[in-house]
């Protein structure tokens, strides 16, 4: 039998709602070490890696692996009748087709039974790339700056330097932008001593993956429908999701060399709910290559998007 649940039931809730926007349908990959999803949206252009470790559950019940196909929409609409408080464990007979949501409070107990689906999906891999650039702040900060973007147009260009990150865009009408400047520059400025800036990179060696054939990645245009992918299995490097000990405040920047990129904007608000998960967002960059967005779920795991960017002059 399958059986999990985490310390706060709440967190069910912001993952299901972090991911239902871009993916509707996705099968949990449960193995003994873990939860994890890895799938694309329906027009092709953006990845989502969701990955719950065992040993971030209170309970992880799991001999072998299994493959949940799950609805996100539906069990939306099922956690969302569930308290705040509720305690929800998911639990999955072997050989059955359902799902059980258990919602356990002070003086109630409910339970939910969801039909499974077969998903035809093909297992993704993992863009591996060498990130030139990376960028770190506050999630409520990234939720903002995309709001404020959307005002101006549908794409956002992303400048990184060693000064700061600059987020702009523009329409027929008018154009704005917000510069963020690098904490460590401005504790230089003020007298404090700014850390030295190695270059970005990142990896995932703790994790042994058997070799995948890789493919081309394709560039995103203004049609937003541009395949990030095709359906092929593609290999990764990721940072490593495991929770750090400190989370340093302000803008965190790493600069390798300079990069500017642009994006589809309701991308990046999409992956931006993911900010309910976590206090600060991690964003890596490098030309010609899909961006990763990261909010690292503390103590439990980690959830990531990949995004192809813009060509730029094309209409």
């Amino acid at each position: 039998m399958f059986e999990a649940q985490v310390r706060q039931g709440s967190m069910w809730k912001k993952i299901i709602e972090a991911l239902k926007d871009l993916v509707t349908e996705a099968n949990f990959q449960c193995t003994p070490e873990g939860m994890s999803i890895q799938a694309m949206d329906t027009a092709h252009v953006a990845l989502v890696n969701l990955m719950l470790r065992q040993d971030g559950f209170v309970v992880y019940n799991n001999e072998r692996t299994s493959v949940l196909g799950v609805n996100l929409t539906s069990m939306s609409k099922i956690i969302k009748t569930t308290e705040t408080n509720d305690v929800i464990t998911l639990r999955h007979e072997d050989e059955s087709d359902v799902l059980s949501i258990v919602a356990q409070g002070d003086a109630k107990t409910s339970e939910f039974n969801m039909k499974l689906m077969e998903i035809d999906a093909e297992t993704m891999g993992i863009p591996e790339i060498e990130y030139v650039a990376t960028v770190s702040i506050p999630s409520s900060e990234f939720t903002k700056i995309c709001r404020d973007m959307a005002i101006f147009g549908d794409t956002v260009t992303v400048q990184v330097t060693r000064e700061g990150v600059k987020f702009s865009a523009s329409s027929d009408f008018a154009e704005g932008f917000v510069f963020l400047k690098s904490t460590a520059n401005v504790a230089a400025k003020s007298g404090g001593a700014a850390k030295a800036e190695p270059k970005a990179e990142v990896k995932d060696e703790d994790v042994k993956t058997e070799k995948k054939e890789e493919v081309k990645v394709e560039n995103d245009d203004s049609d937003d429908d541009t395949p990030l992918v095709d359906q092929k299995k593609f290999n990764a490097k990721a940072k490593d999701g495991k929770d750090e000990s400190e989370t340093p405040d302000g803008v965190q920047i790493t600069v390798g060399e300079p990069v500017t990129l642009s994006f589809a904007l309701r991308y990046f608000t999409t992956f931006s709910k993911g900010g309910s998960l976590a206090d600060r967002v991690c964003l890596y960059f490098a030309e010609d290559s899909p961006c990763l967005i990261e909010f690292k779920l503390e103590g439990l795991g980690y959830l990531r998007f990949y995004l192809a960017p813009k060509v730029e002059g094309q209409d």
